[in-house]
């Protein structure tokens, strides 16, 4: 028996209140957690069984408890809990974005549910609003307001504090999301005081910017991809460019840069270094200039991000996919592997004629499509997306899905032929 048997306690707190008192240190959000489970845990509760009872449904009673504290405490009318000080939930949205209810049961259509909406303020737009009514408002930063001005939900204005104390919370935004200007949205209205406008936000030295993003630049508020670019720099000395797409993906993905368009245009060159000789060696262009070669890139580096659900689109300042780059390799790759079957060597081509003619199906092995006649065929597409043979001033097209090769069928088609 020793010291870690003794539950935490505070003796003064025990002789003040003279009942048990649990004592915990809060160090972190388990803390309140750990009140709160106690709050909202719901009430006690017992489950009594009858056995004398055959019905099933009836067999078990799920019902309340309420001990004779609680049941004194609760017939006195006394508070059970309470939550102090009050807590305003504050919007973010875009220009023309907020959030948008109604009721499906009226005949509304979506132009005048649309029209009502852009009649209604939120909290951002009415703290636009108050901006301009109150000097004093210009002095409070947005996350501040509910301190000194109060939000009346169905007037959805702000209007000064008379009494009583609350504190405002903004909805948290990633950077890593699709809309990441809702993030550098956030970040403005933390930085800025008596905005009456979107575009009062974006306002940096009378000069308006294009996005959020921009202004969070112009004010200092975001830092610069100086060790991404050391990253990169280092990386592309000894690192191939596989290596440095997918360093630059994970950069992308989960460094958030500043100014990926930036990144990308500086380090583009050796990312893409060995795209010219492979873009001609697997005959998917066969002079492609440098313009090609950098989409060539962009289309891998955007198919390492399909992997984690993402895309270049979710980054608007990154330059987009120019080509159809996929039915390119789909294309070489099927010439590739035509190449490479007419290269075999005289007893592989043997044995794999063997196998695979024991493969065709009745209408394949047919005398009106026999292999001999095929060896005498005048014409042999080397398509595979559309094979064509002519036998005998006859055209004979073999029908087979885009994804799937009929690879024992073309075996047996070459091999055959003189």
């Amino acid at each position: 028996m020793d010291n870690h048997w003794v539950v935490p306690y505070s003796p003064y707190l025990i002789w003040k209140y003279c009942c048990h008192i649990n004592v915990e240190w809060v160090a972190n959000i388990k803390g309140i957690k750990y009140i709160y489970k106690y709050i909202y845990k719901g009430h006690d509760r017992t489950t009594m069984e009858f056995r004398a009872c055959r019905d099933e449904v009836k067999q078990y009673l799920d019902a309340r408890y309420v001990a004779q504290c609680e049941a004194f405490w609760r017939t006195m009318a006394y508070e059970m809990h309470y939550i102090s000080p009050a807590i305003y939930r504050l919007d973010i949205h875009l220009p023309g974005m907020q959030n948008v209810t109604w009721n499906e049961d009226a005949a509304e259509t979506m132009n005048e549910i649309a029209e009502h909406a852009a009649a209604k303020d939120s909290t951002l737009t009415a703290w636009f609003k108050a901006n301009a009514v109150y000097d004093d408002a210009c002095n409070v930063y947005y996350q501040d307001f509910p301190t000194q001005f109060v939000y009346s939900k169905p007037k959805r204005k702000w209007t000064p504090q008379k009494q009583g104390f609350a504190i405002g919370r903004m909805y948290y935004m990633s950077p890593k999301a699709n809309d990441s200007e809702r993030f550098y949205l956030r970040l403005l209205l933390t930085a800025v005081k008596g905005a009456t406008s979107f575009e009062a936000l974006r306002t940096v030295n009378n000069q308006i910017k294009l996005t959020f993003k921009e202004a969070c630049i112009g004010l200092g508020l975001l830092s610069d991809d100086n060790e991404w670019h050391q990253c990169l720099e280092e990386a592309g000395l000894m690192a191939t460019g596989y290596q440095l797409r997918v360093l630059f993906v994970v950069i992308l993905t989960d460094c958030s840069p500043t100014n990926p368009r930036h990144l990308w245009d500086t380090y583009k060159h050796r990312i893409c270094d060995d795209f010219r000789h492979t873009l001609q060696h697997r005959h998917i262009q066969e002079n492609p200039s440098d313009e090609d070669v950098w989409d060539y890139g962009l289309f891998l580096i955007d198919r390492l991000l399909s992997q984690l659900n993402r895309s270049l689109k979710n980054w608007q300042d990154m330059p987009q996919i120019q080509q159809e780059w996929a039915a390119a390799m789909m294309h070489s790759n099927r010439l590739s592997w035509l190449n490479s079957v007419l290269h075999f060597s005289t007893k592989t081509r043997d044995l794999l004629l063997m196998s695979s003619s024991r493969l065709l199906n009745q209408s394949q092995a047919s005398p009106s499509f026999s292999m001999v006649q095929v060896a005498q065929a005048k014409h042999l597409s080397t398509t595979l997306s559309a094979p064509l043979c002519v036998v005998n001033s006859r055209l004979l097209y073999v029908l087979h899905p885009l994804a799937l090769h009929p690879f024992f069928l073309w075996v047996v088609v070459l091999f055959t032929l003189p």
